[in-house]
């Protein structure tokens, strides 16, 4: 199956997340894979095409493929809350992720309030 693909392709992953239009049950047949990857250190530009591309293959779609080591806050707490484990290699990596994850979201939020208040009120003059 298309896991057990992914399993080899994946090698050294901690943990590996599907998100997006295919665990919402949305997807078409044109939807792409979003998968979201941990491994122990960020991922290169090279590793990560040459990744994109034996993913790609295991689906038969495209794929876009999120370097949680490198994500923003915003994108790895929507990752959080609505991805769905395919792959744990590492229990407490991921554990790590879903603890600090939400902090991390709500520091950087908190940060970002006052550009958003000024936005708003630049908006409404």
């Amino acid at each position: 199956t298309e896991l057990n693909g992914l399993v080899g392709t994946l090698g050294e992953v901690l943990f590996a997340l599907l998100y997006g239009s295919l665990v919402s049950g949305v997807a078409r047949a044109d939807s792409d894979v979003d998968l979201a990857v941990m491994y122990p250190s960020p991922l290169g530009t090279d590793r990560l095409i040459r990744l994109v591309g034996e993913v790609s293959a295991v689906f038969g779609r495209p794929v876009d493929l999120v370097d949680l080591r490198q994500a923003g806050p915003i994108i790895k707490m929507q990752i959080l809350q609505n991805g769905h484990p395919v792959i744990i290699n590492d229990r407490s990596a991921f554990e790590r992720f879903r603890m600090y994850t939400p902090s991390e979201y709500f520091d950087f939020k908190l940060c970002r309030r006052p550009v958003e208040e000024n936005l708003k009120a630049w908006g409404a003059s």
